[in-house]
């Protein structure tokens, strides 16, 4: 028994201390070569995925590469322009729709119901020039199948982004066939 004691000098938890600092050691030694390993590469992050229904439109009416390129522009430009339009809009219409507890006149709500739907209307305008752009790029048959997705009504039976069916638009073939 003396002979074991003499072998380990160190007590139980000593010895303990001494295992965890070597394994810490160990670990941030390993880190490191993964980190300055040569030849270590760096991976791209991955693109953010797209918004859902980003490229309906664009791969609906078949947009050529040049025309994509200026959809996209188009797009990138709206947006800028319509979030704090529409956010402006959203807060508007909660402040009007939270005034169910007031003694407000039919007047007063009638003001008040105008100025929170004149953010949504410019909203609307910015919306429908979007639109006017988009069609402007289009061939006269991709513009013709603009109109007539924009004339679906959403709702009724809709799958464009946002919808909760799949029978809203049409197979391509049936709605117009376009040429490329």
């Amino acid at each position: 028994m003396s002979s074991v004691a003499a072998f380990v000098p160190l007590r139980p938890a000593r010895l303990l201390s001494v295992l965890v600092a070597v394994l810490l050691l160990l670990n941030a030694a390993l880190v490191g070569w993964l980190w300055l390993a040569p030849g270590r590469r760096t991976l791209p992050r991955p693109a953010p995925p797209a918004p859902a229904g980003a490229s309906f439109l664009a791969d609906t009416l078949r947009l050529s590469a040049s025309q994509r390129v200026r959809y996209d522009s188009l797009r990138v430009h709206y947006f800028r322009q319509v979030r704090p339009l529409a956010q402006g809009c959203r807060q508007s219409c909660q402040q009007y729709f939270s005034l169910l507890d007031s003694t407000l006149t039919d007047a007063q709500l009638a003001e008040r119901s105008r100025a929170a739907l004149a953010s949504k209307v410019a909203v609307d305008v910015l919306t429908v020039r979007h639109l006017q752009q988009v069609a402007a790029l289009c061939r006269p048959e991709q513009r013709t199948l603009l109109r007539r997705l924009l004339a679906q009504v959403p709702g009724d039976d809709c799958a464009a982004p946002g919808g909760n069916n799949a029978t809203c638009v049409m197979p391509l073939d049936e709605l117009l066939p376009i040429k490329k």
